[in-house]
């Protein structure tokens, strides 16, 4: 299995997916799509919880949500 971390490709610091560029939305998109499993900040998983719903099982929940 192979686990690619978000910070090596995108660096999301503020969740406001309203003001990051197209560009930004389909490479975030594109890099979830192409890895097996995501690892990044729990904003990210926020995005891909309301944008890509279908692409969640690909990233690693935050800290906060694991049992």
């Amino acid at each position: 299995m192979i686990m690619r971390s978000f910070a090596m490709a995108l660096i999301v610091k503020d969740y406001a997916h309203k003001e990051l560029a197209e560009d930004d939305l389909q490479g975030i998109y594109d890099f979830i799509a192409d890895a097996e499993i995501v690892a990044g900040p729990d904003e990210l998983y926020t995005i891909v919880s309301e944008l890509w719903p279908e692409l969640l099982h690909k990233v690693k929940p935050p800290f906060s949500l694991m049992h």
